[in-house]
């Protein structure tokens, strides 16, 4: 049977996997920018940094409409990553307003265990297809370097 405790635990796992998801969303932006902007030549750092500290100003939902520009993700993948997105700003900002009720009661805290494990389920698979999406970007970005050389 689930505690507070147990809640607030899985809570923390759950908001942290969707907080990876914003790191391979950015690193995929990263990638993308620097493959177009060549941002990886010497000359290029001062840019470089310009694209990072815009990249890191981003929400994640802006992340994520700028992978959407830049990319052609498949139709599955979109859903996924999006849900993922309503996901993580429904834990962010409404989750414990709308679950402190539950987490109080004994009973409670099983029914809402369930829901931050269905969410870290669904995160979880977002973030796998977008590391999966920075590995290709970042293959690309080092196949342009070595092309250049």
């Amino acid at each position: 049977m689930a505690n507070r405790n147990d809640i607030h635990c899985q809570f923390g796992v759950t908001a942290q996997i969707a907080q990876t998801l914003e790191v391979e969303l950015s690193n995929i932006l990263l990638g993308l920018e620097g493959i177009e902007n060549k941002l990886y030549d010497k000359d290029k750092k001062t840019k470089l940094n310009e694209v990072r500290i815009k990249i890191n100003k981003r929400t994640l939902g802006m992340l994520f409409c700028e992978v959407k520009k830049l990319t052609s993700l498949d139709e599955n993948t979109e859903e996924i990553i999006t849900e993922a997105v309503e996901i993580r700003n429904n834990l962010s900002h409404k989750f414990y307003s709308k679950y402190t009720p539950e987490i109080e009661s004994k009973n409670g805290c099983d029914e809402v265990m369930k829901v931050l494990q269905n969410m870290y389920k669904k995160l979880l698979q977002a973030v796998q297809l977008s590391q999966t999406l920075s590995k290709s970007t970042l293959d690309e970005l080092k196949n342009d370097i070595k092309n250049t050389q």
